[in-house]
């Protein structure tokens, strides 16, 4: 009766029994390695949708204070919107009735960074009359 764990058979001679196992680890460790970078390439880009909201969200605080439609400064109100995010505020910039940010968020070590502005439109600062009628 012969073993089938055995490599050398009993006159000496090499087999081919167990390479399949070698073959079948191989692939499961490259397996692993494309879901690895699959997992780390969709954290990526949740990061990148994530910084981009929160850059928004900081945005639209900041100039709802300049506003006057909350109260407060509008920095402070843009830091708070993106910190309720788990972001940071890297800058903030108020012209006029206009904020601009910039948001950070960290993902594995790295910032993906993201800008928002928000006020009124370019139009309405140049005195461009909005209106629907071609006649005006």
């Amino acid at each position: 009766m012969r073993s089938r764990a055995r490599t050398i058979s009993l006159q000496g001679e090499r087999t081919d029994e167990g390479s399949a196992s070698i073959l079948i680890v191989g692939a499961c460790a490259v397996l692993v390695a494309v879901a690895a970078m699959a997992i780390g390439a969709s954290g990526a880009y949740i990061a990148n949708r994530r910084v981009s909201a929160a850059a928004d969200a900081a945005a639209l605080a900041g100039a709802d204070t300049v506003s006057g439609y909350v109260a407060g400064y509008p920095c402070e109100s843009a830091a708070e919107a993106a910190r309720l995010v788990r972001a940071e505020l890297g800058e903030c910039t108020v012209s006029g009735l206009t904020v601009e940010v910039e948001v950070r968020f960290y993902y594995l070590g790295m910032a993906a960074v993201a800008r928002a502005r928000a006020g009124p439109s370019d139009l309405a600062h140049d005195g461009a009359k909005l209106s629907d009628d071609p006649q005006d």
